[in-house]
């Protein structure tokens, strides 16, 4: 069989949907439709169904998120590969054994490679010196405080540090300001990445919802299943606010409100420690129903209620406004 691109004869019993050497979607190809079971996840409540099937029945993947499953397999061996500061031909006929096996075109492959040669670079900076952490706290202080208009005008300081450096809690500060700040800026970022980070991805996931395009959200948190040094109830904690904001839209499809507990609860149990807060504010929306009760919780968690879930909260003024509005009574005609 040969690519119906660039006409290279594919190896032996080629089983992915890109060719191995100019990275084409390949027509006949047995993977091109890009379906591999994920076992088990929960997609039902009731008669109603969700596209984020992430916990009880089987699902299938969507080929994006095949391809970044393979692309995250491909930079753990890259960061092996780098871990002593040299590629002995060994280890570099294992980076193309792999590639070609994965289905990366040369492009991909090289990418990655470098942007884990950067991150492999920075590990000894990883942990941020005194000056990086004191910008650090100075632009989450602003976030926390409410002080929006310095925020956005601060937030390059954090771009530009992450950049270089591969620092958890710094991804995570930037990737969550920028997404609630700007989630239009955070997306584009996200489409135009030459490669994948945790974080950039999940806030991305979250402005993403907060935007409508709950289709591409669902996409994303599938692919952050690839990560498997992250906590699976990282991802269910995305699933619940995914529910919660579909319950919203229609309070009689109650079955969106019982997922969204049933996903925190998953997400309770193990999250990334980062994502404490977030979760926190998240247990207290899923059983709001005014948002007047989240005054005596502003100061502390200000940023969430004000940004992160903004669109929520909204979502629940406007129900509640709409159910105020008293009924105008109807008025029997007159006899003639």
């Amino acid at each position: 069989m040969r690519c119906n691109n660039c006409n290279n004869e594919l190896p032996a019993g080629w089983n992915y949907p890109c060719c191995p050497q100019c990275g084409s979607p390949l027509q006949n190809a047995a993977g091109t439709a890009g379906h591999v079971s994920l076992g088990d996840a929960n997609a039902f409540a009731g008669d109603v169904s969700i596209s984020t099937n992430i916990t009880n029945v089987e699902r299938q993947k969507t080929e994006s998120e095949i391809i970044s499953e393979r692309k995250a397999e491909y930079r753990k061996l890259c960061l092996a590969v780098l871990a002593d500061g040299r590629v002995d031909p060994d280890e570099a006929k294992s980076l193309e054994n792999l590639r070609v096996s994965l289905g990366l075109s040369p492009d991909e492959a090289n990418a990655i490679f470098e942007e884990a040669k950067r991150s492999a670079t920075r590990q000894s900076v990883s942990t941020l010196g005194k000056i990086q952490q004191m910008s650090l706290n100075q632009v989450v202080s602003l976030a926390r405080q409410g002080k929006y208009e310095q925020l956005a005008s601060s937030i390059s300081r954090l771009e530009t540090m992450a950049q270089k450096y591969a620092d958890e809690q710094l991804h995570h500060f930037y990737n969550l300001i920028l997404a609630g700040i700007d989630p239009k800026r955070a997306i584009a970022s996200y489409e135009a990445r030459a490669v994948d980070n945790y974080w950039q991805s999940y806030w991305t996931a979250m402005a993403m919802i907060n935007e409508g395009r709950t289709a591409d959200a669902e996409e994303i948190m599938g692919a952050l299943e690839a990560w498997d040094d992250k906590p699976f109830g990282n991802v269910a904690l995305l699933a619940a606010v995914n529910s919660l904001y579909e319950y919203w839209k229609d309070r009689d499809m109650t079955d969106f409100h019982d997922q969204a507990l049933m996903f925190l609860e998953q997400g309770g149990e193990e999250c990334s420690p980062e994502l404490d807060r977030f979760a926190q504010v998240l247990m207290m929306l899923i059983e709001l129903q005014d948002p007047s009760e989240l005054d005596g919780f502003h100061d502390d968690f200000r940023f969430y209620i004000d940004k992160t879930f903004r669109v929520l909260i909204d979502r629940i003024n406007d129900v509640n406004a709409h159910a105020a509005i008293p009924e105008i009574p109807k008025i029997d005609l007159l006899p003639e």
